[in-house]
């Protein structure tokens, strides 16, 4: 793999991996990931797709002369690599689980230069004194203004179109409604991804009074919750390139806030 890649830079998703200098970066920030998983994780790169065995990495990260216990030393170097990719084995979005036989890396990865680093807000430049402008503010504070007045927007006219539009049976040329989602509970505020392949959505799940926001790979059973807070949240936009979702959370009666999260997950940051 590398050998076709000048650089040593794979990407998948929002991370790059350096293989050259060791490291993984999600949005340009370093994420921490030991010397061991992080070669697993190389290898698994270098077969997307493919069935890696247990032997396999054994051979190759425990070379004959070592001797661990590498079922042991397998099953944690992949533990690892979930917690820095914020993933998981009960629904992989990234490394698959094959029981008793290894594991497979999930999605395209890429080669090629390096995604250019987002700065956080406020980030203080190693070579200055003062704040330098954020990258962030620059390039998504458009978007954020209008994420905020659709989704007020969007609230506002369904509550208007749903509490003043009689009921009335569906005549003979009606469309037939095909159900995206059939989960218990109640799903809302559905919003497509601007390339038609996912749709997020509130859902408030049985027994329980708040909805969270949650991704769904149409056409799949692949469903990424986003949000865990014990608030109401509700009405995502998607950024125009696919990557963050914009949405509402509530505060008070009265009063919701705009949380910025990534689509493959993170941390939810207030704006």
């Amino acid at each position: 793999m590398e050998s076709e890649n000048t650089n040593g830079v794979l990407r998948f998703g929002v991370f790059e991996v350096n293989l050259r200098a060791g490291e993984v970066r999600r949005q340009g920030v370093k994420v921490k990931l030991q010397d061991q998983p992080f070669h697993v994780l190389a290898m698994l790169l270098e077969r997307p797709g493919e069935l890696v065995t247990r032997e396999e990495l054994r051979d190759r990260i425990w070379p004959a002369g070592i001797y661990v216990d590498y079922e042991k030393s397998v099953s944690k170097a992949i533990n690892k690599i979930r917690e820095a990719l914020g993933d998981s084995s009960e629904n992989p979005r990234f490394i698959e689980t094959l029981p008793r036989r290894g594991y497979r890396f999930l999605g395209p990865v890429e080669g090629g230069q390096p995604a250019k680093p987002i700065t956080p807000p406020l980030l203080r430049s190693p070579e200055a004194s003062k704040p330098v402008e954020s990258s962030w503010s620059r390039r998504h504070l458009s978007w954020v203004v209008m994420a905020t007045l659709a989704l007020a927007i969007t609230v506002g006219t369904s509550i208007w179109i749903w509490g003043k539009r009689p009921l009335r049976e569906p005549g003979p040329s009606a469309l037939i409604a095909a159900p995206l989602t059939t989960y218990p509970g109640r799903q809302s505020f559905p919003s497509f991804s601007p390339d038609g392949n996912q749709i997020a959505f509130a859902w408030t799940e049985a027994e329980q009074h708040n909805a969270n926001i949650y991704v769904k790979l149409i056409g799949t059973e692949n469903l990424l919750r986003l949000t865990n807070d014990p608030a109401n949240d509700y009405a995502p936009a998607w950024s125009p390139d696919g990557r963050h979702l914009a949405f509402l959370r509530d505060l008070r009666p009265g009063r919701a806030a705009v949380l910025i999260v990534p689509s493959l997950g993170g941390t939810p940051e207030r704006q």
